[in-house]
């Protein structure tokens, strides 16, 4: 009868048990000791003679004294021709050498030396993998110190506290992660792309140990050789090259940057009192005339730039002289909490008011522009060449005097040649910023001098008696658009 098939070997109980005194049946024992038979052949002998032909299972497991090695086929503890399969943990106390492909569900082990191939489908925690080989991982592999692979490495993820060093090239499906210091090999580490094509990261020979830091989110790397847009860059003491040829455009931050003039309110050669009627068209700092509404505004003068507060319905006004645009996009921006509209290719501003900053398009080269601003505080406007609002330009008293004298220039006391007898006194004042175009002359009230010639730079004037030679005073040349 032999086993039951759970284990329990059934003896052959016919003829059984024996009687003192009875003769025994030969067909009896016969079929006992074939049942033996059966059975001895049935186990595995402890020698190795008996070739198990279903897979037994160890309810405690296997325990081995033996003190062997585990470098080739023919040594160790457990020599399989065939594959082995753990369906639960495996734990390798030492160091599992495996000289053909593996693959592994999951290891949780504190080494791995692979000389062929690594191959993991699951979820893997190990202490140190190091392969000579290619290592592939399905899944996630989480290595606590050290991952060094010399041959192809593709995987799923790796997380690594510890380090990892790979000198061929590493493929990662998913996720890198590395708390530790990472090596990558002169082949690089390739990151497949989200619909196809690889992006491999490699280290140049260095004899230095260069860091790159990545900034703490979602952001796009500047390629050398790339053409890319830089938005809200600070450059730290640059050293910008000459260019071999060419022309340098649509750069900002430089002197000169700023299209307005006196976007300060430093200069008031007019004498604007604050809080007195501004008439539409009349400039009042210069540069800055009144709205159709009138312009009206109040303010305390400061030696450096001056913030000042437009009155409510009031508004004002800066045309920007046709030589001074160019063909391109504009931002405006200032302080305050005025707010501003603009005409491209015109004198006059319309539209709705918004807040700083404006993006002005549209506009053409050598053509009229113009701003304005309506009630509320107002300072440190400034109208540039860019999409992108930069610092305010501080200029100096002199050089904005000498910008605002262009279109507007207040003399002092004239003196000449008297008149004597029939011959007219005569007298020339001389700009001291030519104007951009022959201006308007106003005399004082008490000159009594007629114009004789006006130009750019200069004006000719006389008068025929009395013979005082004072000739104008407190006059006034205006060349405003």
């Amino acid at each position: 009868m032999s086993y039951n098939g759970s284990g329990t070997f059934n003896i052959n109980s016919s003829g059984q048990p024996v009687v003192t005194g009875t003769v025994i049946s030969s067909t009896a024992f016969n079929a006992l000791t074939a049942d033996l038979g059966t059975g001895l052949s049935t186990a595995i002998t402890k020698d190795g003679q008996t070739v198990a032909t279903q897979r037994i299972p160890f309810a405690a497991g296997i325990d081995s004294s033996l003190v062997t090695d585990s470098t080739n086929t023919t040594t160790g503890s457990i020599i399989t021709a065939g594959g082995v399969g753990v369906a639960k943990a495996l734990f390798v106390g030492t160091t599992a050498n495996i000289a053909g492909t593996t693959t592994l569900a999951g290891v949780t082990t504190t080494s791995i030396t692979d000389s062929g191939t690594l191959g993991v489908a699951g979820t893997s925690t190990m202490a140190a993998i190091n392969a000579s080989g290619a290592v592939a991982m399905a899944a996630a592999a989480t290595v606590g110190t050290t991952l060094g692979v010399t041959g192809t490495t593709t995987a799923a993820a790796i997380n690594a506290s510890g380090t990892v060093a790979m000198a061929g090239a590493a493929t990662v499906g998913t996720t890198l992660g590395v708390t530790g210091a990472t090596t990558l090999g002169v082949t690089g580490a390739n990151f497949p792309g989200s619909s196809s094509g690889t992006a491999t990261l490699k280290a140049a020979a260095s004899a230095g140990t260069p860091t790159l830091t990545l900034p703490t989110t979602t952001d796009t790397l500047v390629g050398k050789a790339t053409t890319d847009t830089l938005t809200n860059k600070t450059l730290v003491a640059p050293a910008l090259g000459t260019p071999v040829s060419g022309d340098l455009t649509n750069c900002t931050g430089f002197p000169g940057r700023n299209a307005l003039i006196n976007g300060g309110f430093t200069i008031n050669q007019r004498a604007y009192v604050s809080g007195a009627t501004l008439a539409s068209t009349v400039y009042g700092h210069d540069r800055w005339k009144a709205g159709a509404g009138g312009g009206n505004y109040s303010f305390t003068q400061l030696n450096s730039d001056t913030t000042i507060t437009i009155a409510a319905g009031k508004s004002l006004i800066q045309v920007v002289e046709d030589k001074n645009v160019q063909g391109t996009s504009y931002v405006l921006s200032w302080t305050g909490t005025a707010q501003a509209r603009y005409a491209v290719n015109s004198a006059t501003p319309a539209g709705a008011y918004a807040a700083s900053p404006v993006l002005i398009t549209g506009q053409t080269a050598g053509t009229t522009m113009s701003v304005e601003f309506d009630a509320g505080t107002l300072g440190k406007t400034q109208l540039e060449v860019g999409a992108v609002a930069t610092a305010f330009e501080i200029r100096s008293v002199g050089a904005e005097l000498a910008l605002c004298q262009r279109y507007f220039e207040k003399s002092g006391q004239m003196y000449g040649t008297p008149a004597t007898g029939a011959y007219f006194g005569y007298v020339t004042w001389s700009f001291n910023v030519a104007k951009r175009a022959a201006p308007t002359i106003t005399y004082s009230a008490t000159s009594n001098v007629t114009t004789g010639s006006i130009g750019i730079s200069s004006v000719n004037a006389y008068r025929a008696a009395p013979t005082n030679p004072l000739i104008h005073t407190d006059s006034t040349a205006s060349a405003e658009l």
